[in-house]
C-alpha cells in the first residue's frame, strides 16, 4: 500500500494530524490498539490495569515508578484523568514559525473553546460537583481563577468531557473524518520498524511483516513509543532525554466520603510547582489499584534535569530523573490540611507525606523542536520522517495533553 502520508499512532496528536492532512492528501493511520468502548469512555474511570496485568487499552513500561501510556484509538486521551489545561504563555518564548501567538491561541481555542467547549467539549466543574476538601483548599490558597491560561494561584481544571463521559481525540477528530476516501484507519496494527532507503524514511513495516510506503511518515506514537521505534530503527542517537513532572503525595483521611466525576478538579500553581487537589483515592478512578486514601499532590513542573530513554533486551528502558526541591510546597500542603479551616473535613492526625516519589505520566521533550527536530517536527538529518507528539515539546509546565493537541493542529495546518 502506498499513500501520501503514513501516520503511526492514533493518539491525541495522531488523530489530529490524520484528520487535517487527509483533507487534501491520502493518509493511512496505523494504531497498535483497538477502538475503546464501555468503561473506557467514562470520565470517572481510568482503565489502566497494572504493570503485571495491563488492560487492553494501556501499555506499561518498566521504570521506577512504573510508567503507562494509552494503547487504543485515541491514545492516552482514552485512559488519562481528563486534565486539559493549557501550558503557561511563557513556555512559548523562543518558539519559531509556525508557532505564532495567534496560531497558538487559535488552536487552543479550537480545542477548548476558552475552557467552555471546543472540539474536546472542555468544561470546568461547578462548585456543587467539587468535594468539600477541594473547595476548602481553593479558599485557603486563593480565589479560583477561571482564565483559560494558567497563572499563579488556584485554577479550576478544564476537563475534556461532559458529565461522566470523557471526550477522546478520536471522537473529536477521527470519527467525523472516517467517511473520507482519503483516510484509511487501521486499528490493532502495530508497527515493527521503519523502511529506510538511501538515508530516507519511505515507509514502515507492520508487526505482521506487511510493508507500507508513503511520501512521508509522521510518527505520533507518544514520547515513549516514538523513542522506541526510532531508536530501534537507528535513525536517532541514543540515549534520548526525557522529562517528567515528578510528584510527592500528601495523604490524609476525610471525615466524610464524597463523589466527584473527575480525579483532579482543581490545582494551585505557585512558582515552578503545581499543587493538585485530588478529589478522592486514586483507586476510586483507576481500575485494579489498591486503596490508599485521598491525597494532595505536589508536582515539580519545571524539572531541573532530564531522565533518559534507551533500548535494552526487554525493549524500551525508562529512567526518570529525581525530583527537585519541593519541600517548601510539601510543608505548605501539610499546613493547609492541618489548618483550623479544614478541621471539620480532615481527620485530626491523619496527614502524612508519602515517602515514595511518584510521577505524573507526562513524559515529553525527547526530540525537542528547535534542537532535534525543526518547528514542523522534521527529524534532523532524517528526510521523510516527522514526529508530532509530546516528544517535540521543548517545555511544558502544565499537563501536556492540551498542548500536544495544540501543536498537532498548528503543524498539520502548516503542512497542508
Amino acid at each position: 500500500m502506498v499513500s501520501d502520508v503514513l501516520v503511526v499512532g492514533a493518539g491525541s496528536a495522531g488523530c489530529v494530524v490524520a484528520e487535517r492532512l487527509s483533507r487534501n492528501r491520502s493518509v493511512v493511520l496505523l494504531e497498535a490498539g483497538g477502538w475503546p468502548t464501555g468503561d473506557a469512555l467514562r470520565a470517572d474511570r481510568m482503565v489502566l490495569g497494572s504493570p503485571g496485568s495491563p488492560s487492553g487499552l494501556a501499555r506499561w513500561y518498566g521504570a521506577a515508578p512504573p510508567v503507562v501510556r494509552g494503547r487504543a484509538v485515541g491514545g492516552s486521551s482514552v485512559v488519562n484523568g481528563g486534565y486539559f489545561l493549557r501550558t503557561r504563555r511563557s513556555d512559548f518564548d523562543g518558539w519559531g514559525a509556525p508557532f505564532t501567538a495567534l496560531a497558538i491561541e487559535a488552536a487552543y481555542d479550537e480545542l477548548d473553546g476558552g475552557a467552555r467547549g471546543g472540539t474536546m467539549t472542555v468544561r470546568r466543574l461547578d462548585d456543587e460537583e467539587v468535594p468539600p476538601v477541594t473547595c476548602a483548599l481553593e479558599s485557603y490558597w486563593d480565589t479560583v481563577d477561571l482564565d483559560p491560561w494558567p497563572g499563579i494561584g488556584a485554577q479550576r481544571v478544564p476537563v475534556n468531557g461532559g458529565g461522566v463521559t470523557r471526550r477522546t481525540a478520536a471522537q473529536a477528530y477521527l470519527e467525523p473524518a472516517r467517511g473520507r476516501a482519503s483516510l484509511t484507519v487501521r486499528a490493532q496494527s502495530p508497527v515493527a520498524g521503519l523502511v529506510v532507503e538511501r538515508g530516507r524514511v519511505v515507509g514502515v513495516v507492520a508487526a505482521d511483516g506487511e510493508e507500507l510506503r508513503a511520501g512521508e511518515v509522521v510518527v505520533c506514537a507518544g514520547t515513549l513509543g516514538t523513542a522506541e521505534l526510532l531508536m530501534a530503527a537507528g535513525v536517532v542517537r541514543t540515549p534520548l532525554p526525557v522529562y517528567e513532572h515528578r510528584e510527592v503525595l500528601v495523604r490524609y483521611a476525610a471525615r466524610e466520603n464524597s463523589h466527584c466525576p473527575v480525579l483532579l478538579p482543581s490545582v494551585v500553581h505557585h512558582d515552578d510547582v503545581e499543587i493538585r487537589c485530588y478529589a478522592d483515592d486514586f483507586a476510586a478512578f483507576i481500575t485494579g489499584l489498591a486503596a490508599t486514601g485521598p491525597a494532595v499532590g505536589v508536582a515539580e513542573m519545571v524539572p531541573a534535569q532530564a531522565g533518559s530513554l534507551s533500548l535494552g533486551d526487554g525493549g524500551l528502558q525508562v529512567e526518570l530523573a529525581p525530583i527537585g526541591e519541593v519541600g517548601g510546597a510539601v510543608d505548605g500542603v501539610v499546613a493547609a490540611l492541618s489548618s483550623s479551616g479544614l478541621a471539620d473535613l480532615v481527620v485530626d492526625g491523619s496527614v502524612r507525606v508519602d515517602p515514595v516519589v511518584g510521577t505524573s505520566q507526562h513524559a515529553w521533550g525527547s526530540l525537542p523542536m528547535g534542537q532535534r527536530t525543526d518547528w514542523l517536527g522534521a527529524v534532523d538529518g532524517v528526510p521523510g520522517l516527522r514526529v508530532v507528539d509530546g516528544s517535540i515539546l521543548p517545555k511544558v509546565s502544565s499537563g501536556p495533553h492540551a498542548t500536544i493537541m495544540m501543536a498537532a493542529i498548528v503543524i498539520a495546518d502548516a503542512l497542508r
